[in-house]
């Protein structure tokens, strides 16, 4: 669950906005497919169908990963991608259909409790991350992508490898690749990968003090996403925008940008957008010394 996000992005090509889209779609059409499930369990029993289900996910996941030469094709990895996401509510249905057989009456309570808790558990010691381990991933997503030529996603690689140096503070090889990762969205000429691009390097411009330049990155994004009618990326270059203003200490002009961030993310249900616009905002009013402003907007 951790890394099949990274790999929708680094190998095949998905944009975040595209990746959100399609999780929010099968994951809706995967929770009316749990529903059928309950008549199943209660006749098979939940151990049978989470091995089942299990059993499903392992050929999926071996199926697809055997399949490298079809990766170029769009429709199969949509395929493939889309049934990935289908199978995550499915599989967590029947493992507290499980976890609820399991349990003693006398202290059920206490004990799904316990279960779901070692679950998470699990979950944050795998998604934890590491440092080493996140470099070692990208850098090997790169040569992959190199490999084949995939220059769209080369990149987009070097703005993902760019992002975890800039978070580790080499800002100096952040830039390099970020710079790099241009040359080649330009050198094919792919407006949507350069405009993507210029985002990721917007946000680093803003980090290392230089908003205005970042400003001037952000004018051909909004440019390119009204062009394309995208009204997430338009929202998600307002946001950053927001940002590099507040660093220039102009915070009506920071305000603006938020607001119609948030306008824009609203008008297209994008909540996960919507809610970094309200961050940004309640940010804003912090500084100012809004408090209570900050206060409702966090709450938001």
């Amino acid at each position: 669950e951790a890394l099949m996000p990274i790999a929708a992005v680094k190998l095949f090509s998905f944009t975040t906005t595209q990746w959100s889209q399609l999780v929010a779609m099968m994951g809706l059409t995967g929770a009316f497919a749990a529903l059928a499930l309950g008549p199943l369990i209660d006749r098979f029993g939940a151990r049978t169908m989470l091995l089942l289900t299990i059993g499903v996910v392992c050929a999926h996941t071996f199926l697809l990963a055997v399949t490298q030469h079809l990766w170029t094709n769009s429709s199969y990895v949509l395929f493939m991608l889309s049934a990935y996401v289908l199978m995550q509510p499915v599989t967590m249905v029947c493992v507290i259909a499980l976890a609820m057989s399991i349990c003693s009456t006398r202290i059920s309570a206490t004990q799904f409790a316990v279960y779901m808790s070692m679950a998470n558990l699990g979950r944050v010691l795998f998604d934890g991350g590491n440092y080493a381990t996140a470099l070692i991933q990208m850098r090997e997503a790169l040569d992959l992508r190199r490999d084949i030529d995939d220059r769209r996603g080369i990149a987009l690689s070097l703005c993902d490898l760019a992002g975890l140096y800039s978070g580790g503070g080499n800002q100096t090889l952040a830039g390099h690749l970020l710079t790099e990762g241009q040359a080649v969205a330009a050198a094919i000429g792919d407006r949507q990968a350069q405009a993507e691009v210029s985002a990721r390097r917007a946000e680093w411009l803003t980090a290392t003090g230089q908003p205005e330049a970042a400003l001037a990155e952000l004018a051909y994004v909004k440019e390119r996403a009204r062009g394309l009618g995208d009204r997430v990326a338009l929202a998600d270059a307002h946001r950053r925008a927001a940002d590099a203003e507040l660093a220039r200490g102009e915070l009506a002009a920071a305000e603006r940008e938020a607001r119609t961030a948030a306008q824009l993310a609203e008008s297209v249900g994008v909540r996960v957008q919507l809610g970094t616009a309200l961050r940004a905002r309640a940010a804003i009013a912090l500084t100012g010394g809004d408090l209570a402003g900050a206060d409702e907007l966090y709450r938001r």
